[in-house]
């Protein structure tokens, strides 16, 4: 008993250091660089990419690459105590040459729900010795979209198509975070019965399954052409109703809880604006 307790002593005090010897954090990913803000480790990021601009402060920080390409030279000169990235988005030879240079790597997913989004949120909470300031934020998490899917309990259920891309046409499937915001807002995606998390569809379906509300994500110059195009069709729910509307890609994209919650509380308003009155 006695040895058992001494190998445990010297195993917590090693896992300490381990994680409070990560002074030194390199981000590759918009989603990690605001989820360690968050945590309050934010003086620890050494290098975010170009597309981190969350919070404002991170722009300060030295720029390595963007989401598709990082410059090894630039990385490798920071030397940092460990690089997160997200598989989703950054390249696999990149993280695989990254560790190649003797670099300690660490990868996250996406997440495919809400709950996923809180469960990477926790792991990189304890990566970085944020544990206990991840759960009680998760709490609050947790409050709010309760509290919204109590707003939205009894109310009629709305049919919402959710375009994520018009070249090729782009939606939502079932296994996204993004469905979420259907899921605890009393609405349902009408593509929800497609697995592929971001399913190419041809406009005809659409037209087919007659949302009530379109929700179309910035996409730069096409966003607009996009509410023109289906603004024709004047016998579709959504144009007739007035129902289509333009959602801010950078945040409702983010896989943060953060940003999670903010999308959350805007889909709310377009959803059901009788409860905001």
């Amino acid at each position: 008993m006695f040895y058992k307790r001494i190998f445990l002593l010297f195993f917590l005090i090693f896992f300490s250091l381990e994680i409070y010897s990560q002074q030194r954090i390199i981000s590759l990913a918009p989603s990690i660089t605001e989820s360690l803000f968050e945590l309050g480790v934010g003086d620890k990021i050494v290098g975010v990419t170009s597309y981190c601009q969350y919070p404002a402060t991170s722009k300060k920080k030295t720029i390595v690459g963007d989401l598709a390409n990082v410059n090894f030279e630039i990385i490798y000169s920071l030397k940092p105590d460990i690089i997160i990235a997200l598989s989703d988005l950054n390249r696999p030879q990149y993280i695989t040459k990254l560790k190649s240079l003797g670099l300690k790597v660490v990868e996250f997913t996406e997440g495919n729900s809400y709950q996923d989004l809180k469960n990477n949120f926790l792991n990189l909470a304890k990566l970085v010795g944020k544990e206990s300031v991840a759960k009680e934020k998760i709490k609050n998490f947790d409050s709010e979209v309760q509290a919204i899917y109590n707003k939205c309990k009894g109310l009629k259920k709305k049919s919402v198509f959710f375009e994520f891309g018009d070249q090729p046409l782009v939606t939502l499937g079932t296994n996204t975070f993004a469905n979420d915001y259907l899921k605890f807002t009393s609405s349902y995606n009408i593509f929800s019965d497609m697995t592929t998390k971001y399913p190419k569809i041809n406009r005809e379906d659409v037209i087919k399954r007659d949302p009530d509300v379109m929700l179309i994500i910035t996409m730069g110059l096409a966003t607009e052409r996009e509410v023109n195009y289906w603004k024709q069709f004047k016998n579709m729910k959504a144009v007739k109703n007035n129902s289509i509307f333009v959602v801010d890609s950078d945040i409702v994209c983010r896989p943060t809880p953060m940003s999670f919650i903010k999308s959350l509380k805007e889909i709310l308003k377009i959803i059901h604006p009788e409860i905001n009155k």
